[in-house]
């Protein structure tokens, strides 16, 4: 699991959960969750801290009740030691990820193994209704499992909109009216009776991606959201990074000041009826989609320029390693994309230099798909109380 990918609140959210493990402890937790299992020795080995060092810190995990002692291995010439796991059901966290016309949530594990998910869409997405349903699904999950409520350290929901850099206010579309303009965390806390954080679904997106898809290939990438709108994440050095209000990744804006218009599958959907066939609404052309349906070669064609167009400009602005196609795009779809916007050769001859190109992004289909905005909110609230990056070694010194 990458680690600290919400910067902003991981801190406050932790001290809401009432969680305070210390960065070396973090640490180690990030590198088993890494790797599935380690012993002691090779914690040693990754770390460069001493063995006394990881004794106390991992016995201190395992007191905790975060990790568990499996049996000795034997390593190399030296005592066995112990392998030391995860304990998968220390902690939950929710995910509740809310559109225009649908809404579902997972509750997942330490380990990041989701235990149980819900369809929780109802007509007008109705703000309280969701979130009563969201509680009574969490209660009955976990008394199902057998464990208390203490055990739900807090959750994610994501939306789709922008953040207006007032607490807790994100401004979706007028279908969810009822989300807007209000500290959802504020509200969504009281209802839940636990920790919540805030998301666009763009970001969660991008998360999940990172954690089980293409995005797991990549240190820095764009994770483009295509559904009933347009919009995207980025991922810089294996961490979210949101801007100042939360909102980077609104590549929308970026292709109509360039003259060229965002491409969605509201507009899929109109070339589908065209050809004659049924897709009554995006969840509908998400669900049934065929990549063999009359019209789906002709709307990849004329939108294939705006995403190369996209993948140009993070290619100079931000220096990503990969555009990763995503949001409600059907994998299959996806794929076809990505395959019809490889960058222009001409265009990287462009910046030849001493014989060399310069470096331009992969271009990719995602792998989780539709799911993956309820998946990575549900790790946000983890990364925030248990992990963070691998690569700031400063921390464990």
């Amino acid at each position: 699991m990458p680690a600290s990918f919400h910067t902003d609140d991981e801190f406050a959210f932790a001290e809401r959960a009432a969680l305070r493990l210390t960065q070396r402890e973090r640490y180690i937790l990030s590198l088993i969750r890494r790797f599935g299992s380690m012993t002691r020795s090779a914690i040693i080995k990754e770390t460069g801290l001493s063995g006394t060092a990881v004794f106390r810190s991992t016995q201190d995990l395992v007191t905790k009740g975060y990790a568990v002692l499996g049996d000795p291995v034997k390593e190399g010439r030296g005592q066995p030691s112990n392998l030391i796991e995860l304990q998968d059901t220390s902690a939950f966290s929710f995910g509740l990820s809310v559109m225009t016309d649908t809404a579902r949530a997972v509750l997942m594990d330490l380990k990041g193994q989701i235990v149980a998910d819900i369809d929780l869409s109802l007509p007008g997405m109705p703000r309280e209704a969701i979130l009563l349903k969201l509680k009574a699904f969490l209660d009955t999950q976990l008394k199902q499992a057998g464990r208390d409520e203490h055990r739900l350290i807090g959750g994610c929901i994501a939306i789709a909109g922008f953040f207006t850099g007032a607490s807790g206010q994100v401004n979706p579309a007028s279908e969810l009216d009822d989300w807007a303009l209000i500290d959802l965390r504020e509200v969504a806390e009281r209802t839940l009776g636990t920790p919540v954080l805030i998301e666009n679904i763009a970001n969660a997106s991008a998360v999940g991606e990172g954690v089980l898809g293409s995005g797991q290939n990549y240190g820095s990438y764009a994770y483009v959201s295509v559904a009933a709108g347009f919009g995207g994440a980025l991922v810089l050095n294996g961490q979210l990074w949101r801007g100042a209000f939360g909102n980077a990744g609104e590549f929308a804006a970026l292709l109509k000041h360039a003259g060229t218009e965002p491409p969605n599958l509201e507009t899929l959907r109109e070339t589908l009826s065209a050809q004659g066939v049924d897709a009554p609404s995006v969840k509908a052309l998400a669900a049934d989609f065929d990549p063999d349906w009359p019209g789906v070669e002709e709307w990849t064609a004329a939108r294939a320029p705006a995403f190369t167009l996209l993948a140009h400009l993070l290619q100079y602005s931000c220096d990503v390693e990969a555009v990763i196609l995503g949001g409600r795009l059907p994998i299959a779809l996806a794929r076809k994309l990505a395959d019809a916007c490889a960058i222009d050769p001409e265009e990287r001859g462009r910046r030849v230099r001493r014989g060399m190109a310069h470096p331009a992004p992969a271009i990719v289909a995602a792998q989780v798909g539709p799911d993956s905005a309820t998946i990575g909110a549900a790790i946000l609230p983890l990364a925030a109380c248990f992990f963070i990056p691998l690569t700031n070694m400063a921390v464990i010194a």
